[in-house]
């Protein structure tokens, strides 16, 4: 019972602290990290060199005999930048004007399409007030010419009558006196 330590009267026992100790080593070595190293490790460390390269060489060229390559340097970022940012606002202008232009073109289409629509509405109601004005034109005639008919056929049969009433009253005359004195 080497490493174990009495506890009690039921027969188990503690581990001790040796024990402990090389089974915590024994779950350390088991990790991946202590093998070999994992990819993001390699990964970070690869980049923190980069960096750590990166600092010491922007640190060396801080010093004083490279104040001048620092100030090159960061006046061609400068320019590289300013020149980015140019072409890129460029780019915007070319885009929002593009996009306006087409924004105008559609309104303007849309301008010319009321327009015409307008136009055509004043067309349409001068057709129609030149077509309800030839139909009162037409029926006035028609009803001159209705009235016009109405009165010479009247005036006919005013004659017709008149000659018949003349004819009638003619004949009842001469015809009245004689049936009347044939009946007894």
């Amino acid at each position: 019972m080497e490493g174990i330590e009495a506890a009690g009267g039921n027969g188990r026992g503690v581990p001790s602290a040796a024990t402990r100790a090389s089974k915590i080593l024994r779950d350390f070595k088991r990790l991946p990290m202590a093998k070999e190293p994992t990819e993001d490790l390699v990964a970070f460390k690869s980049t923190y060199a980069s960096s750590l390269a990166k600092s010491e060489q922007i640190l060396s060229l801080m010093g004083e005999k490279n104040r001048d390559a620092l100030a090159s340097q960061m006046i061609e970022y400068e320019a590289r930048k300013s020149k980015m940012v140019d072409i890129l606002e460029d780019e915007k202008r070319k885009l929002v004007g593009d996009v306006a232009a087409a924004e105008y073109k559609k309104a303007a289409d849309l301008i010319a399409h009321l327009d015409a629509l307008a136009s055509q509405a004043v067309q349409n109601r001068q057709q129609t007030r030149r077509d309800l004005e030839q139909i009162r034109t037409n029926t006035s005639a028609r009803l001159e010419s209705l009235k016009k008919q109405y009165e010479a056929r009247a005036k006919e049969f005013e004659m017709v009558m008149g000659d018949l009433s003349a004819k009638t009253g003619q004949a009842g005359a001469s015809g009245a006196k004689g049936k009347g004195r044939e009946r007894k």
